[in-house]
């Protein structure tokens, strides 16, 4: 295996993935530095003794953004990956993402590919959309219509994947999901808003690239560059929908968008998810 000098962010609760996830790093064609693994609870670290380049690091505070930016305090190499600890890397994925990143340089912020274990992508756009749902996403979500949207942020806050592009090295998009990020170091200089927002961090990976749009950074999706990670699902939870909504409120003042259409857009959204 390939050392090279790039440093691993993983902010952890402990997750039952979080040794499947170090191990795919370091079984890897390009191995990483060093991996810094900022934790919150308590962590059997004797499981992860064979494993020369982690280093774990206590977290005061519990979030995933405020673990992740102790973390990135530490690194010290020119490149840097932010990575959650539920995804799994493919022995080449980084070697990929190193590739793309040395061709379009510094400003440039290069994300894989997300598949679920059962190999369907995630973070894109429905294949077979209807008349109707493409109407619902451009007339209520204020998205472009059809094709037009992938890759997208819109007015809204509401964030489409880059679709297939099957032939293209990489695809330029709006944002890149925070699960698993490779960027250069001097992007940790740069001075963003904080993310204030307790408990589960939504939408932060919409929250960052619309901030790192504006500093003139731009996002890629590396086409042949792959990780596997599932989403889960769970009931409908108002509560818990209400705190996306706060967030979502928050990011409309980055993109400008009108709040009469965002409250419509968030009814038709209760409706739906209650639903499915």
């Amino acid at each position: 295996m390939k050392n090279s000098s790039i440093d691993i962010v993983i902010p952890t609760l402990n997750g039952k993935m979080l040794y499947q996830t170090i191990n795919s790093i370091n079984s890897g064609a390009v191995k990483p530095k060093k991996i810094y693994c900022i934790y919150f609870n308590e962590i059997k670290k004797n499981r992860f003794k064979k494993f020369r380049n982690i280093k774990f690091i206590r977290s005061s505070h519990k979030g995933q953004v405020e673990q992740r930016n102790l973390g990135f305090s530490y690194c010290k190499s020119e490149l840097v990956i932010q990575c959650d600890d539920d995804v799994k890397f493919k022995r080449d994925t980084i070697q990929k993402l190193l590739i793309t990143k040395k061709i379009l340089g510094r400003k440039f912020l290069v994300g894989p590919r997300f598949f679920n274990e059962r190999n369907i992508p995630l973070h894109t756009s429905e294949k077979n959309e209807n008349l109707f749902t493409n109407l619902y996403k451009t007339l209520i979500c204020d998205a472009p219509y059809g094709k037009s949207k992938h890759g997208k942020i819109t007015s809204l806050t509401l964030s489409y994947g880059p679709g297939d592009n099957i032939g293209k090295k990489y695809t330029e998009v709006d944002w890149l999901p925070g699960g698993c990020v490779m960027f250069s170091k001097n992007l940790l200089r740069e001075r963003f808003k904080k993310f204030k927002f307790k408990g589960k961090a939504y939408c932060e990976d919409i929250f960052f690239s619309l901030q790192r749009n504006v500093k003139g950074y731009r996002h890629v999706v590396c086409n042949n560059s792959t990780v596997f990670t599932e989403i889960s699902r769970s009931n409908f939870n108002l509560n818990e929908f209400f705190k996306e909504i706060k967030v979502r409120k928050f990011l409309l003042s980055l993109t400008g968008g009108n709040i009469i259409r965002f409250r419509i857009w968030m009814i038709f959204e209760i409706i739906l998810r209650i639903v499915r």
